[in-house]
């Protein structure tokens, strides 16, 4: 179902990322898929993070939908000319994808595949307005509460509604104050904005963040509250509930980022079910 419109029937949404398999062997996968089938209303379908290999986003998508969850299939701009990206758009629309989330795309030096060649014959809003345009699916952008200059994110944000975008998924918050400010003026827009919410699992993990993710703060009273606890996983999880509950009634749903550890994300999707 489409997220503009689960937003319209739900009060609050739960979206979650599961990379794809590197290779054929799909067991991995679609297990996670069942772990979170029927708690989370879409499974965000990344798109080689970190500009390293992996299946393809739409294959993985109808991978997900043959599982019986509802795909956000992440496309970026970096790997497909616009004829293979049109191509695949209209694949997608033709199986019943019903959401989108469309991204520039990490680096393609920072990954595997230094050599690969970036392409952009499209940027997000012409990629957004074209899908709208063109198809029924519904098409979500990418959110930064904790950008430095909030001018010129709500102004990318006012590009990408006007083309055509239905929902909004933000970087990581872990400044519940900052995003309060972030969503005051997001509500201008009129559209679902769905929180990031990254479980920390341990101080190194926040200080990485802090020195190479724009965008992403921890504070360090946090950073410390990791560091000094016995089970760090627990603390994380802890630390996102109460995140997650200081923001509740400024957005419309969380998006979890496990990175990989899809376990991590699964107390905290249960405890906020609980709570709903």
């Amino acid at each position: 179902m489409k997220i503009f419109d689960l937003a319209r029937q739900k009060d609050f949404l739960i979206t979650l990322e599961i990379n794809p398999v590197r290779g054929v062997e799909i067991e991995q996968m679609t297990r996670e898929f069942s772990l979170v089938k029927g708690k989370v209303d879409a499974v965000n379908i990344t798109d080689m993070p970190g500009a390293n290999l992996k299946m393809s986003p739409w294959a993985a998508g109808l991978w997900a939908l043959r599982c019986g969850v509802n795909p956000i299939v992440q496309y970026t701009c970096r790997d497909r000319n616009e004829l293979a990206i049109k191509g695949d758009v209209y694949g997608l629309a033709s199986f019943g994808i019903e959401n989108m989330l469309i991204l520039g795309g990490d680096p393609a030096h920072i990954g595997d595949h230094p050599g690969a060649t970036a392409v952009f014959d499209m940027d997000t809003v012409s990629l957004i307005r074209w899908i709208s345009e063109n198809t029924e699916i519904c098409v979500g952008a990418a959110a930064n509460p904790g950008a430095d200059d909030m001018d010129v994110e709500f102004a990318k944000m006012k590009a990408k509604a006007d083309a055509g975008a239905r929902f909004f998924q933000t970087q990581a918050v872990y400044e519940p104050d900052r995003f309060e400010r972030f969503a005051e003026r997001a509500k201008d827009l009129g559209l679902p904005i769905l929180a990031g919410i990254i479980p920390l699992r341990s101080e190194r993990m926040a200080l990485y963040m802090n020195e190479h993710i724009p965008g992403i703060y921890v504070p360090e009273e946090m950073i410390q509250r990791i560091a000094s606890a016995e089970d760090k996983i627990a603390c994380g999880q802890e630390i996102a509930f109460e995140i997650i509950k200081a923001i509740k009634p400024l957005c419309d749903g969380i998006h979890l980022m496990p990175i990989r550890q899809i376990e991590t994300a699964l107390p905290i999707i249960d405890r906020v079910l609980g709570s709903l």
